[in-house]
């Protein structure tokens, strides 16, 4: 790569990270979390993610890694994943109906991502933290 090369990647790499800036002004941790909480059940769709903030695809997956600490994905799960764990926790769903809630409609697939994050099935977890126990 030349100089000039060089020297317009430079700048270009300048002017994203500036948009970027102006975008996170607008677009915090918590106003993502928000959006999370209140889109739980819902498919995850960057595109319609990032319409909704005001971004571009590519700008929203540069700015919630960021922001969190994890992609777009990433945070969708981990949040499903929560919200799940508290509604197995209190009792009142079982594993299919929680699955449901948080916006997976497989129960397999839900027990699979669930055990992934806090190793133990969505049964097991229910089981050991339900307020009999």
């Amino acid at each position: 790569m030349g100089q000039r090369e060089l020297a317009l990647a430079h700048v270009l790499t300048g002017l994203l990270e500036s948009e970027d800036n102006q975008r996170t002004n607008h677009l915090d941790a918590f106003t993502f979390d928000s959006y999370l909480q209140q889109h739980l059940k819902q498919p995850i769709q960057l595109d319609v993610i990032a319409r909704d903030f005001g971004l571009s695809k590519s700008s929203l997956c540069r700015i919630i890694p960021k922001l969190t600490g994890m992609t777009v994905v990433q945070n969708f799960e981990t949040a499903r994943i929560e919200k799940a764990k508290a509604l197995l926790q209190s009792g009142v769903f079982n594993v299919s109906g929680t699955g449901q809630r948080v916006g997976y409609e497989d129960p397999y697939y839900f027990s699979k991502v669930f055990k992934k994050h806090t190793g133990f099935s969505p049964r097991r977890w229910k089981q050991s933290s339900s307020p009999a126990n």
